[in-house]
């Protein structure tokens, strides 16, 4: 069975114990996201554990919001299992990362550091010409990351990536975000983020924005947009639709149709802080 349930328990013991944990702010966060292709057989699991530096107030904002509007530091622990399989192939791949975001007090500047590391195992892959059948795993590789940003105003943060032995020339991006509270508990968000890949060769550029309705309920829609440099690739033009929903101030759940020119995903989450 497809470890959607994994998800489905998680979001079922966080809705059943976050009454009882009730508070005006949190330090820590367990997400959990699943997600499937609805025309080729893949999936992705991914956990994800947050911890903040300082108390994150929730008093009067988006809950989904309060830590960028706060801009709190933190430090983020993640796991994830993403496999495909295709006839006799089956391939997992296995990342797991840590990564620290830093806002220098007094200072319109924060900081990232951190990194991944990626494996690959392959299972029954018949390489034809009576090589056989056979499991193959790669060594866990390593790759650092860093990040440069400034939140020159309340709400609004601009900030670049960078990536281990990649030269700026070869690979550069900047993204954009900014949450904008409204009266009545209500709030927008937009967020924009372009790459030029070289070592990929792709050029991509994303836009989203999402509106909440309430303080515990988000909606929104967003398109991305990937030009290859390889003229045998297809550019690609990708879509999605999400919604989250606070179920109470500690729980969540989340949810996100993704459609493009080579196939359609769909993907839940659950989150619990405390």
């Amino acid at each position: 069975m497809k470890p959607i349930i994994c998800s489905v328990i998680f979001t079922a013991a966080s809705f059943t114990l976050a009454p009882f944990v009730y508070s005006d702010s949190y330090r820590n966060e367990i997400y959990v996201h699943y997600s499937d292709s609805s025309d080729v057989d893949e999936y992705s699991l991914n956990l994800q554990a947050k911890h903040y530096f300082s108390a994150v107030d929730i008093t009067g904002l988006p809950l989904a919001e309060a830590a960028f509007l706060q801009k709190a530091s933190s430090l983020t622990l993640a796991a994830s299992n993403d496999n495909y399989q295709s006839g006799d192939y089956e391939n997992d791949t296995y990342a797991r990362s840590a990564n620290v975001n830093y806002f220098i007090p007094d200072s319109i500047f924060f900081v990232g550091a951190g990194v991944i590391q990626q494996k690959h195992v392959i299972h029954n892959f018949d390489g034809g010409d009576d090589a056989g059948v056979y499991d193959y795993s790669t060594q866990w590789r390593s790759d650092w990351n860093a990040r440069v940003g400034i939140a020159p105003a309340d709400g609004l943060q601009i900030w670049s990536d960078f990536i281990e032995d990649a030269d700026i020339s070869e690979y550069w991006n900047l993204s954009a975000k900014y949450v904008k509270p409204l009266a009545n508990e209500r709030a927008i968000g937009t967020e924009i983020r372009y790459a030029d890949d070289d070592i990929a060769h792709v050029r991509s550029l994303m836009v989203s924005a999402d509106y909440y309705f309430t303080h515990r309920f988000s909606a929104g829609a967003g398109v991305a947009d990937f030009k290859f440099d390889n003229p045998s690739v297809k550019d690609n033009t990708a879509y999605h639709v999400r919604a989250r929903h606070f179920v109470t101030e500690n729980a969540s759940i989340d949810f996100t149709y993704y459609s493009s020119d080579y196939s359609d995903r769909w993907a839940i989450g659950g989150a619990f802080r405390f």
